[in-house]
């Protein structure tokens, strides 16, 4: 790697993930105390809001891949590990704000409300969405065109997942298995999207994206 490189994900830690990100383990943490069986589903929650099992296996799969993936990239070198897991943090945080960004405008839709309106468009909260949503930035130098194929079929998986979904109602997970299985799988495959983006490849050597400058 090179040492441009080595500091674009460590910066963005450092100046951003601190400031920025916080919100998500505090999020998960609150949640997991809370965790209890509801209406036949695993489901955790801080009294203000639920996180599903799915969530946090979702997570788990993005970031030990992406941490893996990365180290593959740097020949397996243990100097990278901690720099490969802050970027598979980061992008694992950013793509729930993706996730989250879709869901919430289908919700609304469906079901005739204002809730993306209301929660997300006041300024620190818009600011703190568009600063989440771009950190997927963190991985770019491991990014190659020839994962962009991958990419491309987990996010028409995602498109078929949400359309299911859509066409059911979008109901709430804990009020059928149909919806649980599709938000889950949505969520996952989300997960599992930004994961390859950093797959190593044969042709990545030829392939690889210019570094930012």
């Amino acid at each position: 790697m090179h040492e441009r490189k080595l500091w674009i994900p460590y910066v963005l830690l450092l100046l951003v993930s601190i400031g920025f990100l916080w919100w998500y383990p505090l999020q998960v943490f609150q949640a997991i105390w809370g965790f209890s069986l509801s209406q036949g589903e695993f489901v955790g929650s801080n009294g203000q809001s639920q996180i599903f099992a799915f969530s946090i296996i979702g997570g788990i799969i993005s970031l030990v891949l992406m941490t893996y993936w990365i180290l593959r990239q740097e020949e397996k070198k243990v100097k990278y590990f901690p720099i490969a897991l802050a970027v598979a943090y980061i992008c694992t945080i950013s793509i729930t704000m993706w996730y989250e960004q879709v869901y919430a405008n289908l919700w609304d839709y469906a079901n005739h409300t204002m809730y993306w309106y209301n929660f997300y468009t006041n300024p620190p909260k818009l600011l703190q969405v568009i600063i989440d949503m771009s950190l997927l930035l963190a991985a770019y130098p491991w990014m190659s065109r020839a994962n962009l194929k991958f990419v491309l079929w987990f996010t028409a998986l995602i498109a078929v997942f949400f359309l299911l979904w859509y066409a059911t109602g979008l109901g709430f997970p804990t009020t059928s298995s149909f919806a649980y299985f599709l938000n889950g799988a949505s969520r996952i495959s989300s997960q599992l999207g930004v994961a390859v983006t950093v797959t190593p490849s044969r042709l990545r050597r030829q392939e690889k994206l210019s570094p930012l400058t």
